[in-house]
């Protein structure tokens, strides 16, 4: 089997209720407020009990495969046969507890948590705080809006401790990629970048970011505001990791109103691979989400974890008996 490193992501496609359209004047804030109040517009989303969508996903340059990590569901990517190149899933959503159900066409099912895979604003912030590994999903608790939006341009400063790096599959690791992330102005300065397309939305206000310091944890570098709202309809990530296994390239992700929901519609991770210093790869990896319903429920039974599959013995042993009680 060719290498590959289970990203413990998962997902981001993303549900919320649309607000009210921006107030007459906005297009004429600084960039650094326009960016506050797009912040404060996401963080103020509600997101539906249940949701239910197609989840369809696929690659270049390399493979991957969904893997049920005890009560994760987690994305492997890397080298070698077996891997996948395109798959579709139908997805269910839980919101009390932020639980996924992942079915493939085989009727495979896989249940847990998993930012990059989950529709709500929460799945989003997580990969904006902690990268694409990082943080306990049921942990995560969005801030209250601050002031900022109508006073100041300067959100909340709150900075979060690194996380753990990422699960390794199979015997070489690809490095973690943005293990922090802080998303306030503070760590920013932020600039117009003219205009850019939000898809089916027109032209959006797009704003581009340099980091004040520290990259790594401060990745952002350009978003683009739908013009009705002024919520974010696109961000972009640069990716940036070394070690063994190093890494280029920039994530992104759109977002896209869905009936009466604000969506993460899609992403991609678009990224050059070396190994030992010496280029081995360009690689992508594209989903988008689709069909979305909101029912009022789910039966509990959809969110059950699946029974672990017993542990074999190494081969030539066998288990011990239990001692009897004395």
């Amino acid at each position: 089997m060719g290498r590959r490193v289970a990203f413990a992501l998962v997902i981001a496609s993303l549900c919320a209720v649309v607000a009210p359209a921006r107030a007459q004047g906005d297009d004429a804030a600084s960039p650094d407020i326009a960016y506050v109040r797009a912040v404060e517009a996401m963080r103020a989303l509600a997101r539906p009990p249940y949701a239910t969508y197609a989840s369809n996903w696929e690659s270049t340059g390399l493979g991957f495969e969904f893997e049920q990590d005890r009560d994760r569901i987690v994305i492997a990517v890397g080298f070698g046969s077996g891997l996948l190149h395109e798959r579709h899933y139908d997805a269910s959503y839980r919101s009390a507890d932020r639980m996924l159900q992942f079915t493939d066409d085989a009727s495979d099912r896989l249940v847990g948590k998993g930012h990059l895979l989950e529709p709500t604003w929460e799945g989003a912030y997580d990969i904006l705080r902690y990268g694409l590994h990082g943080g306990e999903a049921a942990a995560i608790a969005t801030p209250t809006p601050s002031d900022a939006a109508t006073s100041a341009p300067v959100a909340d400063a709150t900075q979060v401790p690194a996380t753990s790096d990422a699960a390794t599959a199979m015997q070489t690791a690809l490095p973690a990629i943005g293990s922090v992330t802080a998303i306030s102005p503070r760590y920013y300065r932020v600039f117009d970048n003219g205009t850019q397309a939000c898809p089916g939305l027109g032209n959006g206000r797009a704003l581009h970011l340099v980091a004040r310091h520290d990259v790594q944890q401060h990745p952002l570098t350009d978003v683009v505001l739908d013009p009705a709202t002024g919520r974010f309809c696109s961000m972009t990530f640069v990716l940036k990791e070394s070690g063994l296994a190093g890494i280029t390239g920039h994530y992104t992700i759109d977002f896209a109103p869905f009936g009466s929901y604000w969506l993460v519609s899609d992403g991609l991770i678009d990224i050059n691979v070396r190994l030992f210093g010496i280029a081995a790869k360009h690689a992508t990896l594209h989903w988008a989400i689709a069909d979305v319903a909101t029912p009022d429920s789910i039966p509990d039974a959809a969110f059950a974890l699946p029974t672990p599959e017993p542990t074999q013995p190494p081969r030539g042993r066998h288990p011990q008996p239990e001692p009897s009680p004395t």
